[in-house]
């Protein structure tokens, strides 16, 4: 039978729902923010559910990276594949908090995912941001941005069945499966990116840790430095165009 974590009962508890009236063998490997449809990310609650990835702690520093690479006046953001609209309504609130003008989008290729991110738009009174059903930039209007995110698929195919049972059980693999060595996505977003992307802009990338620059070398025309996570792990690809 599952036993419950610290984290979880208190999750639990705080969206008022009692632990010890769950019947957890119906519930097995369920991540607990599936059972009570709320994540937290960057000290927010965001609605979730199994369209959409569970944000986690490891991809805060995405906006913190984000911030060191600002660039000066108004901010021209797009967060592509954003799912629960973690990522980019994050961005944009603090931004807000900050006083700096900004124009963000949303986008997803699953109306299901952009939805959730609508739901969250609404609840964290991120008003000023469009989201929009979109392949990659597809169906973006061609325009210039001074700061992408993207967190796509990235986890190899074969890794896929490694994963914890609360991951891959439960969370959308098309969420998780990025192709062969992970960057099949990623390399069709960074290979249109250029036409989208400001001079001096800032892509940011979630990637998975085997990502290393033997893997970043092949973009030519891209000076890409590697980040890591809080534990030590490689996770983001800070791209610039090469001037």
């Amino acid at each position: 039978m599952r036993k419950l974590s610290a984290y979880e009962i208190n999750q639990l508890n705080k969206h008022n729902i009692d632990p010890y009236f769950l019947d957890l063998n119906s519930i097995d490997n369920k991540p607990v923010e599936y059972i009570t449809g709320f994540a937290e990310f960057y000290g927010r609650d965001f609605i979730v559910n199994e369209n959409t990835l569970i944000p986690r702690i490891e991809t805060e520093r995405i906006i913190d990276l984000a911030f060191e690479n600002l660039p000066e006046g108004k901010v021209d953001f797009i967060d592509v594949g954003t799912g629960s609209g973690a990522i980019g309504i994050t961005f944009a609130k603090e931004l807000e908090r900050k006083r700096i003008e900004y124009r963000g989008i949303l986008s997803d290729s699953l109306d299901e995912a952009l939805n959730i991110a609508r739901s969250n738009i609404k609840k964290l009174k991120a008003y000023s941001l469009e989201p929009v059903t979109s392949n990659l930039f597809t169906s973006v209007s061609k325009q210039k941005f001074n700061t992408i995110f993207a967190n796509l698929p990235y986890i190899p195919t074969s890794r896929i069945s490694t994963l914890a049972s609360s991951v891959k059980d439960f969370e959308p693999v098309s969420a998780l499966d990025g192709g062969e060595d992970g960057l099949d996505l990623i390399r069709k977003l960074i290979y249109s990116t250029s036409e989208y992307l400001e001079k001096d802009g800032v892509l940011i990338l979630e990637v998975d840790d085997t990502h290393t620059h033997k893997f970043s070398e092949e973009f030519i025309g891209w000076e890409i430095e590697i980040f890591t996570d809080l534990n030590g792990k490689n996770r983001f690809w800070v791209c610039k165009i090469n001037s």
